[in-house]
């Protein structure tokens, strides 16, 4: 059989398996859909032939299926039929034109860096699209990069230049297309929206096997909807990406505060004034219950410093407590410490609106141990105006200003608490939407398409038709199921 050579039994192109989570916790329960039980190695008999001839490599050994078949969340596993490495976009759309044929459903996936299970499939397809990341052309406005490259490759490219993209998330593992999939936040989300508002164009692969440029003047509707679309309309292949300047240091400001009330309004207050570049406040398990803490940056060049009187000037930390530190802006943006990945992070992100945040956290926080919410290791919390994001996509509450809290979960291999912290999560998701909240889609939570529809709520009509216009045979599997 003339193509069964093309196939692989081992990783070749890179050592993929290394860097994707490992893991063997299995919970019966599938990705922020309905799609069913998380699929077996039962359940997709490998077939000896068939595929197309790829100019990447096709993976159809259990040892690789098993591998994707696992996440940083390490809840879900679902059991994929193959994996393939693209050896360019042409592959990519070799492989969702052969799909559609097939009746196959498809997953494109990066580093893996989601809680539930959002990038599997059971018995269809993962396109790994860390094997496309070749920056094309960098200068002082943009950089034009592959999807499957990360942030750490895309701060490292244009840092040559002395820009940088204006939100880069907390962990620079992430890939390109990734977290544009879902939105994209960070410290600097505060000024410059999401990482979706900072989008000049894309490339895109769409469920027809179609190849197309998108842009908001070139094919807008496929635009809007795979900018924080979770992969339901098209694969993001390409990207072209805003950059602003890059100052070489950052003064990071450490500020304790007595109660969560407090620090709640004055991160709200500096989100309105602009005095610091970023900011995000941590709450922490502590002896004494929580310990919660104001860390803010500003940037600057020597020999002008940060004026630190005016910046600390009306805020209400523990007096004399204030802490700081300078550091270059590269080790700045890649200081996020690594996670276990042999453990279960059933984390949650939702968007509170701001008059309520204050009274949400406080009812939360008593509650976050393993007897009732199941337990957090921490949480991180951002403090937005709603003006700073354009997309329609990415939603939050409809007050002025909003408060995202990652929920971030205690470590675990045991399924019963797993399951515990799953339904205090959805506790959590439902008091938050009777106060008109919206949900970050980076969440270890089972939703149903009605969840869904409620979630994107004016959006919802165009999000469908826009599927039914771009992925008519419903190949494409990340994400919610939209189809139902």
């Amino acid at each position: 059989m003339k193509n069964e050579q093309r196939v692989q039994h081992k990783l070749s192109r890179r050592s993929f398996a290394q860097s994707v989570a490992g893991g063997s916790l299995i919970v019966g329960v599938n990705a922020c859909t309905e799609r069913g039980a998380a699929g077996s190695e039962k359940d997709s008999e490998t077939p000896s032939d068939g595929w197309p001839l790829f100019a990447g490599t096709l993976h159809l050994d259990d040892s690789t299926r098993r591998t994707y078949a696992r996440d940083y969340g390490q809840i879900v596993h679902a059991y994929p039929l193959a994996v393939l490495l693209p050896g360019s976009v042409d592959d990519i759309a070799l492989a969702v034109r052969f799909a559609r044929r097939k009746g196959l459903r498809i997953a494109a996936r990066g580093h893996g860096h989601q809680p539930f299970g959002q990038a599997q499939v059971s018995g269809g397809l993962v396109i790994d699209m860390r094997s496309l990341q070749t920056i094309h052309s960098v200068d002082d406005n943009y950089i034009d990069v592959d999807a499957g490259a990360d942030w750490r490759t895309v701060l490292t490219a244009t840092l040559n230049h002395a820009r940088t993209p204006p939100v880069l998330p907390a962990y620079l593992g992430l890939t390109v297309g990734g977290t544009l999939s879902i939105g994209g936040v960070g410290v600097a989300t505060l000024h410059h929206g999401a990482q979706v508002d900072q989008v000049r164009a894309l490339q895109v692969v769409t469920g027809e096997g179609i190849v197309l440029r998108c842009s908001p003047s070139e094919h807008p509707d496929l635009f809007d909807a795979v900018l924080a679309g979770q992969g339901q309309c098209g694969i993001i292949t390409r990207a072209e990406l805003c950059l602003g300047p890059a100052r070489p240091m950052v003064r990071e400001y450490v500020l304790p505060y007595a109660e969560p009330t407090t620090l709640l309004a004055d991160q709200l207050a500096i989100s309105q004034d602009g005095r610091f570049d970023g900011a995000v406040a941590l709450i922490l398990p502590s002896a004494e219950g929580w310990s919660y803490s104001l860390q803010a940056l500003r940037h600057f060049a020597p020999p002008d410093l940060p004026d630190d009187a005016a910046l600390m000037t009306g805020l209400r930390h523990i007096a004399g407590s204030e802490q700081s530190r300078d550091v270059s802006y590269r080790e700045h943006a890649d200081a996020r410490a690594p996670f276990d990945p042999m453990q279960a992070h059933a984390d949650l992100g939702l968007l509170i609106p701001g008059p309520d945040a204050a009274r949400f956290i406080g009812n939360a926080l008593p509650r976050l141990t393993a007897s009732d919410l199941g337990s957090a290791n921490a949480m991180r919390v951002f403090a937005w105006n709603r003006s700073v994001f354009k997309r329609r996509l990415f939603r939050v509450p409809q007050a002025e200003t909003c408060v995202y809290v990652a929920f971030i979960r205690a470590e675990t291999t045991d399924p019963v608490i797993v399951q515990h912290m799953l339904e205090g999560n959805r506790t959590l998701f439902e008091e938050n939407r009777r106060l008109g909240g919206a949900l970050y889609p980076f969440c270890a939570l089972k939703l149903t398409r009605e969840d869904w529809q409620q979630h994107y709520h004016e959006a919802w009509p165009t999000l469908i038709d826009a599927k039914h216009r771009y992925d008519p045979d419903n190949v494409f599997a990340a994400g919610p199921n939209l189809r139902g």
